[in-house]
């Protein structure tokens, strides 16, 4: 996605789905997947499920990105790069509109991860 990396370190509104916008700094991008600092934590979400990144337009302030950040082990992300490293962290992972599930990633294989939650 070379085409997007005039976007890093700006403010982006990206379009998941006609109800879903979000807002923040475009902190990393891959081949499949962008990395997205919303003011509080970091959000990393694959490219197909984008619709449209765009220049933000708010006024809204977002803060400087801080804190731990997966992809910068490494010099080139991916998908199965940043679910690899976040095995055994306790993460969210958001399935449906505002519905997520908390849990573990226990395994990344090629096609599927196993994901724990003690819920």
């Amino acid at each position: 996605m070379d085409n997007l990396k005039y976007l890093l370190n700006k403010k982006i509104h990206l379009k998941i789905t006609p109800e879903i916008c979000f807002d923040g700094i475009l902190t990393d991008i891959g081949d499949d997947i962008v990395v997205v600092f919303d003011g509080q934590r970091y959000v990393y979400i694959p490219l197909v499920h984008v619709h449209k990144i765009r220049l933000s337009r708010s006024d809204e302030e977002i803060g400087e990105p801080t804190g731990f950040l997966l992809s910068k082990q490494t010099e080139s992300i991916s998908y199965h790069t940043i679910l690899t490293n976040a095995k055994m962290l306790f993460i969210e992972i958001h399935v449906l509109g505002n519905q997520s599930l908390y849990g573990y990633i226990i395994d990344v294989l090629n096609d599927y991860f196993v994901f724990y939650s003690p819920i």
